[in-house]
Formats: structure tokens, sequence, C-alpha cells
């Protein structure tokens, strides 16, 4: 059973995380009424969630109460697909954070200062909850968080990453910050990686939608690296389907490769790129590397608002490879200046480009 509900600020402000009999979300519509809600998913399912502190005692069960004390207990069958997982502020440090994470079908990963807007089970909810930031890493051979389909990661740090230096085409094949193969639906929202060995964020054989917004990225490729390997980000479509990629307010620096690197290869489908409100500086290679590795598919590209500044190449280098294919790059209102090739933006031989 439930008390008589208060309505207080306060108390609706807490019950945003306090949950004692079941994993449920509660918020107040303020702007429609004072009355008390269960946040359900689409088919009107409570959306559940887990609890990460790495200050709890060891055995928890992902509660609000007995919180898991290490990141890693939600692999496995410590979480379900669906669920919210909130990772507290803990001690500050990385203990307990420092195993990696692998994250199910439709899961939510955030950290537990939960200030501003949240989007729960497709629904939107306002938060004032500061239980503490997060930094997470993985000290073992291996991803600091690795994707499934329909994830959103918000609000946490990801400092450093480990690879045992193994490299598969041109690709090392762990130690990224963030990496997903062959998943759709990637949402990354105030996000801070730093100090990777491989990848800041590698998304590979990508569909559907991905969103980027208040990403950080420095310093990743830590480690000794075949050519052009190592980008701040790096994205790559399927062979087969749409992309659309958002990327704003957000900044890919001091990298050795290039700061994002973005390739479309799909046969049968469309690749749209946005790119706004974002910095690209001191990356060892080009700010921003955008190409079509298709022949016959359109690569659709606007670039807004953006600077890139004293890159080791090109601020901006665009490539399309001999075909039917096409690129169409508009760009406004942004700053190129002062990197490695006095061109500053580069048309690469090949497509057709508009």
């Amino acid at each position: 059973t439930r008390s008589a509900p208060d309505h207080g600020p306060s108390m609706a402000i807490r019950r945003l995380t306090e949950f004692r009999q079941r994993q449920e979300l509660v918020v107040v519509g303020e702007g429609l009424s004072n009355r008390e809600r269960i946040l359900t998913d689409a088919r009107g399912n409570p959306v559940p969630f887990v609890h990460v502190k790495n200050t709890s005692a060891a055995g928890g069960d992902g509660t609000f109460e007995r919180p898991y004390d290490l990141l890693a207990s939600v692999n496995g069958g410590g979480s379900n697909p669906g669920d919210t997982i909130v990772v507290h502020g803990g001690d500050g440090t990385t203990t307990g954070y420092d195993q990696g994470v692998s994250l199910k079908d439709n899961q939510t990963l955030i950290g537990g200062q939960l200030l501003g807007m949240f989007t729960f089970g497709g629904q939107v909810v306002w938060s004032k909850i500061d239980l503490g930031r997060p930094t997470i890493t993985n000290v073992n051979a291996g991803n600091v968080v690795t994707l499934a389909n329909n994830n959103l990661i918000q609000g946490l740090d990801i400092s450093g990453s480990t690879s045992d230096g193994t490299v598969v085409g041109d690709q090392f094949v762990n130690g990224h910050g963030i990496f997903g193969n062959g998943v759709s639906g990637v949402r990354i929202v105030d996000v801070n990686v730093t100090g990777t060995d491989a990848n800041g964020l590698l998304l590979d054989n990508v569909t559907g939608s991905v969103v980027i917004d208040r990403f950080a990225c420095s310093a990743a490729g830590q480690i000794m690296h075949a050519a052009d390997t190592v980008d701040c980000a790096d994205i790559q479509s399927a062979t087969s389907g749409n992309l659309s990629i958002a990327i704003r307010n957000s900044s890919f620096t001091a990298t050795d490769g290039d700061g994002l690197e973005v390739t479309s290869r799909t046969v049968d489908g469309t690749t749209v790129l946005s790119v706004r409100d974002s910095l690209f500086s001191g990356n060892t290679e080009t700010g921003m590397t955008l190409q079509n590795d298709s022949f016959a598919n359109l690569f659709d590209i606007t670039v807004s608002n953006v600077t890139a500044v004293d890159n080791g190449r090109n601020g901006l280098a665009v490539s399309g490879f001999a075909g039917s294919n096409r690129v169409d790059i508009t760009i406004t209102d942004s700053t190129v200046v002062g990197n490695g090739f006095s061109a500053g933006i580069s048309q690469q031989a090949g497509g057709i480009f508009v």
C-alpha cells in the first residue's frame, strides 16, 4: 500500500527515486494537476529502474534502499531490457564503477545528478534530484559502455579505458569509451569522455537515429595504433538502411586522430548528418572527416555554427568514392582556420558533390 500523497515539491522530487515495494517512477504533472501518477511505458507498465552506488554495502538488490555497489552487477541477470539504471555519484571515485557495463535493449543509463529534462518510457520528466555525478571506466580489456538497441546515456563521465591492442581491419576490438555494433537508436546526452585507449565513441554498422548532445570528447587514442584507427568519435552506417545523425553542442578535441569521422556505407538508403554549435580543435589529424563510402547512395550533410581550429590536417575533409554516389553539403556560420593544411576545407576525389 502507499500512504496518502504529499504534494509538496520536495516530496514529489524525492519520490522520483524513493520506491519501496516496486521499481516505479512517480512523477507529478505540475502543469496540469497536483495528482501523482505512475510513469508507464507504451504498454502501460511501470517504468522499472535499478540503482547503483559504490558506497553501498555488498549484496544489494538494486533498489533505492539497497543499491548495487558494483556497476557490473547490472550485466547479466542484474537488470532487464527497458530498465533505467541510475548510477549515483557515490564517493566520487571509479571504485565499483571500473568493470564496464553492457546495456540491454531499451535501457537507459543515467548519472544520479538528475538535473533537467529526462525521457523515461517515452515521456518527459523534469527532475532536480542530486545524487552526485558519477565517473565510470573499465580497467580490464574491454569497452566502458557497450550499447544495445534504443539506449540513452545521460549525465555521467567516462575516464579512461583499457585495450589489449588487438586490431581487426582498421579498428581496435576493445578499449572504446562507448561502443555499439549493429545497433539502432542511440542517444548520448551530457556525457564527457576522456583519455580512452581507443575511440571515445565508436558506432559501427549503425542504423536508425543517433542523437549526440552536450558530448565532450578529448584525448582519445592513448596507445600506439595503426594509421587512422583512433578518433574521438567514429560513426559508420550499416551497408543497408537509413541513418540520421544529429550532433549539437559538443566538442571533439586533442585526440590522436580525427575529432569526428562519419562514413556512409549504405547502398540502398540515405545518410543524413547535422552538426551544429560544436568545436573541433587540437586533433592530430582532421577536425571532421565525412566520407561517402558507397557507390550509389546519398550523403546529406549540414554544418552550422561549427568551429574547426588548430587541427593537424584539415578542419573539414569531405570525400566520395567513384560511382553514382552523391554528397550534398551545406556549411553556414562556421569558422575553419589555423589547421595544418592551408585549404582548411578539403573536397577529396570521387563522387558527385553539390
